[in-house]
């Protein structure tokens, strides 16, 4: 699964905040999720674009989740979770 995520002024390519030192990602296979909380996976990355590694037994399900910008040395500056994201994996 391959995430390009991107601050509004740079919205044609993969961008990083400028608060950030990386990207947060919860997800969760199945059901949705209500929340991050409700997520059963979690990850964070170094760089606007994300590789998920998603099992092929997986195909067919639905993914739903989350992303933020991520603050590693000062959780403050941590931006708030997206909307949630939800699609169907593909094989």
């Amino acid at each position: 699964m391959k995430f390009e995520l991107r601050v509004l002024k740079d919205a044609s390519r993969p961008s990083m905040h400028l608060d950030a030192d990386g990207v947060e990602i919860y997800w969760k296979i199945g059901a949705a999720p209500i929340s991050p909380a409700d997520c059963t996976e979690k990850d964070t990355f170094s760089t606007a674009t994300v590789l998920l590694k998603i099992n092929l037994a997986d195909a067919g399900k639905r993914m739903g989740g989350y992303a933020r910008w991520k603050n590693i040395s000062d959780t403050n500056k941590s931006g708030p979770w997206s909307q949630i994201f939800s699609i169907v994996i593909g094989s």
